[in-house]
């Protein structure tokens, strides 16, 4: 009882502490949160092939700004040691409009980073833009009907004949049905997708 108590904050009406485990991922997830029902803590354990315990994997630490928004995230091995770090900023009303994820090695140098830019209307998010290690770029743009459900959403790379198009189909209010495909009728989209980016961009 006295273990309960400890998981459980009086007063709120959420659980201090939510620990998961799946035994198909052969993984325990233990979440713990702040008074305002937010996510402090993840601590990760995973099954190895050649034990039958679970093992600490690692753990991450969530930090909020003033107003309440995700600022960082820091992600520790075993050993105490920097594994991981994002950091993400937001525009006056509060969407999100960048973040930037930063993997380290074992003498903390940075091994990979990918840094998401984000663009929106008046109501949604259109478009979405991600850069792997300085280099490679990958786009996802969105449509909306009149309710204001995603449409339509285009996925495309700086390769050639790289990337896809889903439609998605309403009824009552759930999505069912989502088209996705590729071929030559989805490459000349892509193609328009592109030159409308590329437009923006100068417009901008």
């Amino acid at each position: 009882m006295e273990k309960l108590k400890k998981k459980i904050k009086l007063g709120y009406e959420f659980k201090k502490t939510n620990d998961q485990y799946q035994p198909s991922l052969r993984s325990r997830s233990i979440y713990e949160f702040n008074n305002q029902g937010q996510i402090k803590k993840i601590t990760l354990y995973f099954k190895t092939p050649r034990g039958a315990r679970l093992k600490l994997y690692d753990i991450s630490f969530f930090d909020y700004d003033a107003n309440g928004y995700l600022k960082c995230v820091d992600t520790y091995n075993p050993k105490h040691r920097l594994v991981a770090k994002s950091f993400y900023h937001y525009d006056a009303k509060g969407r999100r409009i960048k973040s930037v994820h930063i993997r380290y090695n074992f003498q903390h140098k940075v091994m990979g980073k990918i840094e998401s830019s984000y663009k929106y209307n008046n109501r949604n998010l259109v478009q979405e833009k991600v850069v792997n290690d300085g280099n490679s770029q990958e786009f996802y743009r969105y449509t909306y009907d009149e309710k204001n459900r995603i449409r339509k959403e285009t996925y495309y790379t700086e390769k050639p004949n790289c990337g896809y198009v889903c439609i998605y189909e309403y009824k009552d209010g759930k999505t069912i049905k989502r088209y996705c495909g590729r071929g030559i009728g989805v490459t000349l989209l892509i193609k328009m997708e592109k030159f409308i980016n590329s437009m923006d961009q100068k417009v901008i």
